[in-house]
């Protein structure tokens, strides 16, 4: 498992996003399931956060960078899990991710798997971008 790369800067008003995701993006939960079971892993990484984001916090600030959430554990859970998803806007290639928190240490790993591996370092960055805003990153 490899540390997530945090060489994304605080997002500041006019900074140009690191990559370009579809605001409107359609995946049902059985198409989502069926291209996660056929994806390689392209990055699984960890990152430490300085405190614990509610589920529907995280939610709603991934989903105003356009990464959206299909499914996630309920509130108040040991360990926290989502799957969420985001649309590449030129080549329309998928980025799905599973996200695991572990309430007690705080502890987030991102498991990423892309159409195009190529572009997985682009959405690790955009994402790590969202924790920053958010200042959830220890």
């Amino acid at each position: 498992m490899e540390n997530l790369p945090i060489d994304a800067e605080r997002p500041r008003y006019g900074n140009p996003p690191s990559i370009l995701l579809n605001p409107n993006p359609s995946l049902p939960a059985p198409e989502f399931e069926k291209m996660w079971l056929a994806m390689n892993k392209s990055h699984d990484v960890q990152v430490q956060l300085e405190h614990l984001p509610h589920p529907k916090d995280m939610e709603k600030a991934l989903a105003s960078r356009f990464v959206f959430t299909l499914a996630s554990s309920p509130p108040d859970q040991p360990m926290l899990k989502s799957f969420v998803y985001s649309q590449n806007v030129s080549t329309l290639h998928w980025f799905l991710a599973e996200i695991t928190i572990m309430a007690a240490s705080r502890e987030l790993t991102l498991n990423l798997k892309c159409e195009n591996p190529n572009q997985g370092e682009s959405f690790l960055k955009h994402f790590v971008e969202v924790l920053l805003g958010s200042n959830w990153l220890a």
